[in-house]
C-alpha cells in the first residue's frame, strides 16, 4: 500500500515521507509517469528521525550593525508571526528591506540552541508570486556567539537554498502547481551533520526580479517579502 503519493511536473526535487514512529522500518520507492509505466522499486530500512518544532514565541530580531533594517513598516518579527495567508493577501504585512547595498541579510535569535532538521518558507504569493522582490537564492548561516561588528566571523554556512518554479513558465505566468507550492510554503532540509545554533543569519543572494530590496516570508514560524520571508518552520532534530 501507497503512504504517500506526490505528482509533479519537476525535472528534479526533494520529497519527504513523515509522520512514522522512530524505530526502524522497511521502505520502498519507486517513478510512475502517466502512462503508468513504473520504475524499479528501491527498497531500504530507515530510521525515522523525531523531529519537534521550534517555539516560534522564543525567537528575536537580532539586529547587527551590517544587517539590513525593515522598510514601509514591514518589521521582521511578522515572519514568524504565524499568520499565513496562502494566495488571498498580498498586503498582508511581512518583512521588507529598502533598496540599496547588494546582496542583503538579516539576523535572529532562535532563542534556544538546535539542531536544525528543515524549515518552510512562504513567499509573496498570488500575482506577485515567483516575482518582483520575492527571495529567488539564499544563504542560511548560523552561529552561537555572533561578533558584535556585523561581520561573518563566528558563523558558519548551514544551507544554500534557491526557490524552483514547478512550471518553469516566464516570470508573471504562474500554473496551478505554481500557486499550490506558494500556499503550503516552500521546504528545505538541513543536511546531515548540521551543527546546534541559537542565531541564524540569512543572506538574500538573489531575487526573481533580480532586485536590490527584498520582500520576506514567513516562518510558522515565520513571512517574509520574505511575505511573506514567510518565513516558516523551524524545526528541531532531538
Amino acid at each position: 500500500m501507497d503512504e504517500d503519493v506526490l505528482y509533479t511536473k519537476r525535472k528534479n526535487g526533494f520529497f519527504a515521507v513523515r509522520g512514522f514512529d522512530t524505530i526502524p522500518r522497511i521502505f520502498g520507492a519507486y517513478v510512475r509517469d502517466r502512462w503508468d509505466n513504473r520504475s524499479d522499486t528501491l527498497i531500504r530500512e530507515l530510521k525515522p528521525v523525531f523531529e519537534k518544532q521550534l517555539d516560534r514565541r522564543k525567537f528575536f530580531e537580532y539586529y547587527l550593525p551590517t544587517d539590513e533594517k525593515a522598510a514601509w513598516s514591514w518589521w521582521m518579527p511578522n515572519i514568524w508571526d504565524g499568520v499565513i495567508v496562502n494566495n488571498s493577501n498580498v498586503d498582508k504585512p511581512g518583512f521588507h528591506t529598502a533598496p540599496g547595498r547588494w546582496p542583503q541579510w538579516f539576523t535572529f535569535s532562535l532563542g534556544v540552541k538546535a539542531k536544525l532538521s528543515r524549515f518552510r518558507f512562504w513567499q509573496r504569493g498570488a500575482w506577485i508570486a515567483f516575482t518582483d522582490r520575492n527571495i529567488k537564492k539564499f544563504e542560511l548561516w548560523g552561529s552561537n556567539a555572533p561578533a558584535a561588528d556585523g561581520s561573518w566571523d563566528g558563523w558558519t554556512l548551514l544551507l544554500e537554498g534557491e526557490s524552483v518554479k514547478p512550471s518553469g513558465l516566464p516570470m508573471g505566468n504562474n500554473s496551478a502547481e505554481d500557486l499550490a507550492l506558494v500556499g503550503a510554503g516552500e521546504e528545505f532540509v538541513f543536511p546531515p551533520g548540521t551543527p546546534e545554533v541559537k542565531y541564524i543569519r540569512m543572506k538574500v543572494v538573489e531575487t526573481w526580479g533580480i532586485t536590490t530590496a527584498f520582500t520576506s516570508c514567513r516562518w510558522p514560524s515565520g513571512e517574509q517579502i520574505f511575505n511573506n520571508l514567510s518565513m516558516a518552520n523551524y524545526e528541531q532534530t532531538i
